[in-house]
């Protein structure tokens, strides 16, 4: 089996060597850095509302929390622990939000992961898709999970591969603790986005846009049986927080994220 994954060393995505330190908060906090990563980014539709120029939505498609950390930097160069605007702040998903946290915290020597999947609903409806963040405060205590974005009351999340099993057991939205996909998702965007975790579980936080191997086909419907036993086994294998078979499991090459889409 491979090597055990160290979630208090940055991964190439969560790497901030090359940031200038003055930059960078220097309390090692969890809860003071997820609130510092909440503040740094603005989502896609606020961006909107705000009337922020074409340009600065090209921020959507920055991977790495070193390019957006300089890309915060060249909007205003005050440090990271400011309160920042929204019209300051980087446009992005929450995926960006989670990434920054991830970055800060292990810049700091924190065991944390970002995690794919679902929101669920306080009340009956469809879940959206969301990333959200697990930190340790010791080797072997608990995951402590927090939505890097601010969330109404009641608003819960599931993993990609916990709405995959939900979905196999014929279970999405009979229940608040089920869960269920977005309005327009289907069992291929559900399959991505368990992928997309066990990619994260890699210590690799890709874009929630970024598709490889057979996800493509997963989401236009043109995978068999086969491909949702591959799945089953992402699934599984996530939800038993084993880091040797999740980085097993990953070495496969249509699971493994293509090196395109770790810059």
């Amino acid at each position: 089996m491979p090597d055990l994954i160290d979630y208090a060393v940055p991964g190439r995505l969560t790497d901030l060597r090359g940031v200038p330190a003055t930059a960078l908060p220097t309390a090692a906090d969890p809860l003071a850095l997820h609130g510092i990563a909440r503040g740094l980014v603005v989502p896609p539709q606020e961006a909107r509302t705000l009337g922020l120029p074409p340009a600065r939505f090209a921020t959507e498609h920055v991977r790495s929390a070193a390019d957006l950390v300089r890309a915060l930097l060249a909007l205003d160069a005050m440090p990271l622990t400011a309160a920042r605007p929204p019209q300051w702040r980087v446009v992005g998903p929450g995926r960006h939000a989670a990434v920054l946290a991830v970055a800060l915290l292990r810049h700091h020597r924190v065991t944390a992961r970002a995690r794919c999947g679902f929101a669920t609903p306080a009340g009956p409806g469809h879940g959206t898709p969301c990333w959200v963040v697990e930190h340790r405060t010791s080797p072997s205590g608990p995951w402590h999970r927090i939505d890097p974005e601010p969330a109404p009351p009641g608003r819960g999340f599931l993993t990609g591969g916990e709405v995959w099993v939900a979905y196999r057991r014929g279970a999405l939205g009979t229940s608040r603790s089920e869960g269920a996909p977005p309005d327009d998702a289907g069992p291929g965007q559900i399959k991505a986005a368990a992928i997309r975790d066990l990619a994260a579980l890699n210590k690799v936080e890709v874009l929630p846009s970024d598709e490889w191997g057979r996800m493509h086909d997963a989401v236009a419907g043109r995978t068999g049986p086969d491909h949702d036993t591959l799945v089953d086994a992402v699934a599984a294998v996530c939800g038993a927080d084993a880091p040797a078979f999740v980085a097993d499991l990953y070495a496969r090459d249509e699971l493994r994220v293509p090196e395109h889409l770790q810059r």
